[in-house]
C-alpha cells in the first residue's frame, strides 16, 4: 500500500533525486558519486536499505512488490514507486 498524499506530492524527477539522497545518507557517499551511479552499483544489502528507507520516508511499501521489478536506474525505481502508486503510466 502506499500512501497517495506523500507520493502525489513528487514527480518523478523530484523522486529520483530523493532516491539518490537516501542513497547518499545510507553509503555516506558523495553527491557526485552518487550522481554517475545506477542501481546496478549498489550491493545488494545496500539496495534492501535503500528500499527500506524508502518506505520509511515517504510512507509506502515497495519491497512486497519488487518481484515485478525489473530496473536498472534510479529512474526506473522512481517510475516503478510511482506506477504502484498509481501516479504514473
Amino acid at each position: 500500500m502506499l500512501d497517495n498524499q506523500v507520493t502525489g506530492q513528487l514527480d518523478q524527477t523530484e523522486l529520483e533525486a530523493r532516491l539518490r539522497e537516501i542513497v547518499v545518507d545510507v553509503c555516506e557517499a558523495d553527491a557526485a558519486t552518487v550522481e554517475s551511479m545506477t542501481l546496478g552499483d549498489l550491493d545488494s544489502f545496500t539496495f534492501v536499505q535503500l528500499v527500506l528507507e524508502v518506505e520509511h520516508q515517504l510512507n509506502v511499501l515497495v519491497l512486497e512488490d519488487l518481484v515485478e521489478f525489473s530496473g536498472r536506474t534510479f529512474e526506473d525505481l522512481a517510475v516503478f514507486i510511482l506506477k504502484q502508486s498509481g501516479k504514473a503510466g
